[in-house]
């Protein structure tokens, strides 16, 4: 047999919990607990139907298999039986109350964060298809729009309307509802309500407006919960507390409410026993007889609320404005540049207006471009201070219907709110992950995946930003291989302040060098162990022409990470000790990580920067991710312009040889490349063919072989050496000039068909030698890719064994042999080498030995016919 249970001093959330529950677990006792007023009075006209409502007495409870506890997760607040349900095996917990994983840690527990506890129990009963009666069904009504506030508090989700409309299925009759439902004051409440309302201090906290009110009530008062909700509506209040306290008794009851969760009433009651969740909480404990607790609630606010958003903390600074003197035209590339909607318009750096984009579009089809910007900016401008709340700032924007609000002191121009600005304050998943990564999983990746002495550096670097008044964040690769769990290499920290500034305080902490670049605001620093950390001020960029270098502006980490590439390079984490290990995800990193997805940011991005079609390919093959489509057509539509074929674009060729010098995707790196007809950025003749990649197939056998028997090469000149063979003599040229190579790189091709013919043709280790040691090792390899197994083996034999017979002895030893230098001595080292190679002289001491007998004997004659 089940035993059903619910906290004392039941609501209807809690007694409508306990008999739907019951519908669910069919062989099941229900507990009778003690019931608040309302719920007393609903319970004594309709308890009868309910018939295994039992009080404690008449259930034995030897016979319990296993117990259910709704709308609470705590056994001291189900009265007598809670220590029974604390020791019992089996618990199950159904709750709507934030998870506490200390309370009952043996249940299974049903938890989800909604309005009410009977709209899990609804959603149950709707997956299990069971019908309930009219009065059941009411029931469960006045449960859901009690504990929502008629579905009006913070606390209500879609799913308790959800779980409200399967209840109206089975015929909710309203007329009970509104019977019991708290919607009007009794005169006991009216005189409670005047002692709340004359007691009432408003203080503000941390930015929050927050009402206190204490007062002696000997007798409880029902409903004091609506009445809680009714100072908070009336005042405009962010969170109230009203304490009653009974003098007689030596108790306080605290009832809290929050309208946001930034005031988590459930924590700041915690020293009392608060129960309940961040925005209702409540708390019944002991007191002294003259004991005044609205100060120690101050300090507890204070100590648990983080400092209210202003707009000084969301806005994004430096601002890029336009003069009034400046043409409408002049305007208009800003716009575009930047893609603002709007521009603020300045005059000696005093705000007097904003241009609107959709002003400056009107003039633009009249082809009056060439005007004034005073002259059709808007004058009429709604303006905030740093100090500005975010509510009022939201307020603002909705009733003003303005989309960028500039931020103001002394007529200057500190900053700009946009709407998305707002919505990343209010909304915070949308630039901090819920989900799977929260600040402790950041915190133990840190420590997991990087040197514990480059993690402590981070939290020091985060200490040093603060002090100097900046934001410190980790950014791009190094986050997202953190991220992956891959090994993190390069380093780069973005500071919204000066880098340079931040870099000498480092220096001076941590006794560094640093390298500085002012022009670019950037600086390296290198620690006493090499660890090197390029730091960066946030900035903003744009392009003058395609694949032009980038023209820089200082600007907000929004603005910086919104140049970058990839939205899975786009994320940061934050060092300052107060946010350490927070995740900023603007752009939707995280999801495309997760997804295994390369996407860009813009669709002109590639335009840009044409080096992207490279990285995007090179990310895709290296993490294996798969290119988004959007990006594909982009990239694809961009080698379409022919503004990059035949390119001289020296970032393109740093980024092409990164391609080739990583083995592992290489290959189908280049595949990739051949389906946007990307190799006209090389040469615009240049094919992949299989042919090639035949080349480039049997190529790596022998770099392979190479690496085994460390040999030294240069990857990525043999496999771009590999590809521009495919294309003519004149061709070749070409492409060695744009590029800058060395202009021997690569011969006409008749120079390699006559080396094969030559390597056919002999034998000889000698004379194999001499036919390939002129070579590169490029060309060499080429010729191995190129020929059959005879050519293969002979190379092989030049590189492994023919190439690594060195000659010991010098013109210094023929000196010591009594030898006088002259022209022969060349000679006569050419021709002990000669047999070095062919193997007859291993040693040093054969090669001296060798020469000595030659020379007593005076057979010279035999240089000479060996030459």
């Amino acid at each position: 047999m089940n035993l059903i249970v619910t906290h004392r001093s039941a609501d209807f959330d809690a007694l409508a919990s306990l008999v739907l529950a019951g519908k669910i677990f069919p062989d099941s006792v229900l507990l009778l607990p003690t019931l608040s007023s309302p719920v007393y009075s609903f319970f004594s006209i309709y308890g009868t139907l309910f018939d295994n409502i039992k009080p404690k007495k008449k259930i034995d409870l030897e016979k319990i298999d296993k117990i259910i506890v709704v709308d609470t997760q705590y056994p001291d607040r189900l009265g007598s039986i809670g220590d029974f349900v604390k020791n019992f095996p089996k618990v199950v917990v159904i709750d709507h109350h934030e998870l506490d994983s200390t309370a009952l840690p043996q249940a299974k527990k049903i938890i989800k964060i909604v309005g009410a506890t009977t709209s899990i129990i609804a959603h149950m009963l709707k997956n299990k298809r069971i019908e309930l009666n009219s009065i059941e069904a009411s029931l469960g009504a006045l449960g859901i729009y009690e504990d929502t506030g008629n579905l009006t508090f913070l606390t209500t989700k879609k799913y308790d309307m959800e779980a409200l409309s399967y209840l109206f299925n089975f015929g909710v009759d309203l007329t009970m509802v509104s019977k019991y439902a708290m919607t009007y004051m009794n005169v006991i409440q009216k005189k409670a309500f005047e002692k709340l309302l004359f007691a009432l201090k408003i203080k503000t906290i941390n930015g929050y407006r927050v009402g206190i009110s204490e007062v002696v009530l000997e007798e409880y008062v029902e409903g004091m919960g609506f009445l809680t909700h009714k100072l908070l509506e009336l005042f405009d209040l962010s969170a109230v507390f009203i304490i009653l306290k009974s003098i007689e008794k030596k108790r306080a009851v605290i009832i809290a409410r929050s309208k946001t969760v930034e005031v988590d009433v459930r924590k700041i009651l915690a020293p009392y026993g608060g129960a309940g969740h961040k925005t209702a909480s409540s708390a019944n404990f002991e007191i002294k007889e003259d004991e005044i607790l609205t100060d120690k609630i101050v300090k507890l606010v204070e100590e648990n609320t983080s400092k209210r958003i202003l707009a000084k903390d969301i806005m994004s600074s430096p601002v890029k404005t336009v003069s009034e003197k400046s043409t409408l035209d002049e305007a208009r590339k800003i716009m575009l540049r930047y893609g603002f909607s709007a521009l603020p318009v300045v005059k000696k750096e005093k705000i007097t207006g904003i241009l609107l984009r959709k002003d400056l579009e009107r003039m633009e089809l009249h082809g009056l471009t060439n005007l004034k910007v005073k002259d059709f900016m808007k004058k009429s401008i709604v303006i905030v201070s740093p100090e500005t709340p975010l509510e009022e700032i939201e307020k603002i924007m909705i009733e003003g219907n303005v989309g960028r609000i500039p931020v103001v002191v002394k007529g200057k121009i500190v900053g700009i709110i946009a709407r998305s600005d707002i919505l990343r304050a209010i909304y915070p998943e949308i630039n901090k992950v819920i989900f799977p990564v929260e600040r402790d999983y950041i915190i133990d990746l840190l420590e997991r995946n990087v040197p514990s002495r480059i993690a402590k550096r981070f939290k020091e670097i985060g200490k040093i930003a603060e002090g100097l008044n900046m934001k410190a964040y980790l950014v791009g690769g190094f986050v997202r291989d953190l991220l992956l769990k891959r090994k993190v290499e390069d380093i780069d920290i973005v500071v919204e302040g000066d880098a340079i500034i931040l870099a000498r305080k480092i220096k001076e902490e941590f006794k560094a060098k640093i390298f500085i670049h002012p022009d670019f605001k950037t600086a390296k620093v290198v620690f006493d162990d090499e660890v090197k950390i390029d730091i960066a001020s946030s900035r903003r960029e744009y392009y003058k022409e395609p694949a032009a270098l980038p023209k820089i502006e200082w600007a907000s980490l929004k603005e910086d990470l919104a140049r970058r590439d990839f939205t899975i390079n786009t994320l940061a984490i934050s060092l300052n000790p107060n946010e350490f290990g927070l995740l900023i995800d603007l752009f939707g990193g995280i999801k495309d990580l997760k997804e295994r997805k390369i996407k860009v940011l813009h669709n002109f991005s590639f335009i840009e920067d044409p080096t992207r079609i490279l990285r995007a390919i090179r990310y895709a093959t290296k993490l294996g991710f798969v290119i988004e489509d959007d990006t594909i057509d982009l990239m694809r539509n961009t080698m379409k312009t022919g503004l990059f074929t035949d390119s001289r674009n020296t970032r393109m060729k740093e980024e092409f040889f990164t391609i080739l010098r990583d083995k592992t995707i290489t290959i189908p790196a280049l595949r990739i490349l051949k389906s946007l007809d990307g190799f006209k950025c090389i040469h615009r003749k240049l094919k992949y063919t299989e042919r090639t990649e035949k080349l480039i197939k049997e190529a790596e056998k022998l770099m392979r072989k190479m690496e085994r028997e460390v040999v030294l090469f240069e990857r990525d000149k043999i496999i771009l050496f590999l590809l521009i063979s495919e294309l003519n003599d004149f061709e070749r040229k070409e492409v060695i000039k744009r590029w800058c190579m060395k202009e021997n790189f690569i011969n006409k091709e008749s120079y390699y068909s006559d080396k094969q013919n030559e390597l056919k043709e002999t034998e000889e280790a000698y004379s194999i030698y001499r036919i390939l040691e002129p070579l590169t090792l490029e060309e060499i390899v080429y010729l191995y890719a190129k020929g059959d197994k005879e050519i293969k083996n002979k190379i092989e034999k030049y590189l492994f064994e023919l190439r690594k017979r060195k000659l010991h002895i010098g013109g210094k030893d023929l000196l010591k042999l009594g030898m006088k230098p002259s022209p022969e001595f060349s000679r006569i080292l050419r021709i002990v080498r000669r047999y070095v190679i062919e193997g007859k002289l291993k040693t040093k001491k054969d090669e001296l030995n060798f020469v000595k007998t030659l020379l007593e004997k005076g057979e010279r004659h035999v240089f000479e016919k060996t030459t």
